[in-house]
């Protein structure tokens, strides 16, 4: 059959009547669109002390990290940490903690070791003393290390904790104060005042060690005239005092305690004077 101009008008009609909702069925008339609904965002203002709680456990977990990273050093230990522990503080600490435990100075952040050692002298009283004050990591357990007494001798010790980090810094910190008259967290800018400590610079742990000897020439004990060596103890702490002096040049006389006598040691002109008899001998080193 021939699709005439009518029957193709007629079909186009229909899809026109369709699509724009002419048609006359039932459906086609009652039917109307779904109404969409928009979901609206409700944002609600918290109060700071709702947000503060919310922000707390992210705050705690971050302070501890930081504590943890300030706090111990258990994951580095500074060789020289371990090296610079005074002698009587090791053995005093390892009575006190499970062998193999790690005895090392704690450190700042910046790893400097909470170490100092202190000198008070007046050579017109013939007085020489020093004070050596460290803080000790050993594990998790802190202390802190007092030594002083007259230069020459063993002097006395006392060890305080375990505590904590926290405590034993703060122990730290209040004692070097109290002898010195200055802050520990400023001691970049120390200054000496009268009747206090003063913070020797450290020595240089590279430099070799050296023999001492003295020079008889008036038969005491039946020697003849000659150069003699100090006692093992004596070498000891005339070594100390000599390295003592390459770093702190203001320290080139000391009085050093040697059994019922005490001598003056000058660094400078190598010679060393009994105070009570006034016996002058010449010393050097090796």
């Amino acid at each position: 059959m021939a699709i005439t101009r009518s029957t193709t008008h007629k079909k186009l009609s229909r899809r026109r009547a369709i699509k724009t909702g002419s048609c006359s069925c039932i459906w086609c008339q009652t039917w109307k669109p779904r109404k969409v609904y928009k979901y609206k965002k409700i944002t609600t203002k918290l109060s700071p002390i709702a947000i503060a709680v919310a922000k707390a456990p992210a705050a705690k977990k971050a302070a501890a990290n930081k504590t943890t990273a300030f706090e111990s050093s258990a994951s580095f230990v500074d060789p020289m940490s371990l090296s610079l522990v005074d002698p009587a503080a090791r053995d005093i600490v390892a009575n006190l903690t499970t062998a193999n435990t790690k005895i090392h100075l704690m450190v700042t952040p910046t790893y400097v070791p909470y170490n100092a050692s202190l000198a008070l002298v007046n050579l017109a009283d013939n007085m020489d003393e020093f004070f050596i004050l460290q803080a000790i990591e050993a594990g998790n357990r802190f202390f802190v290390f007092s030594k002083w007494g007259h230069t020459g001798s063993s002097g006395q010790t006392k060890l305080s904790g375990p505590t904590t980090f926290g405590d034993a810094r703060a122990s730290f910190c209040e004692i070097f104060l109290e002898k010195t008259g200055n802050e520990w967290d400023n001691k970049k800018k120390f200054k000496k005042i009268d009747g206090k400590y003063d913070l020797l610079k450290e020595t240089n742990s590279k430099q070799a060690s050296g023999s001492w000897e003295y020079y008889m020439d008036d038969f005491v004990d039946g020697k003849t005239t000659g150069w003699y060596p100090y006692t093992a103890e004596g070498t000891t702490q005339t070594e100390l005092l000599y390295q003592t002096h390459q770093t702190n040049s203001a320290y080139n006389r000391r009085i050093v305690q040697s059994g019922y006598f005490k001598y003056c040691i000058d660094l400078d002109e190598m010679t060393q004077t009994n105070i009570k008899t006034n016996k002058r001998r010449h010393i050097r080193r090796l």
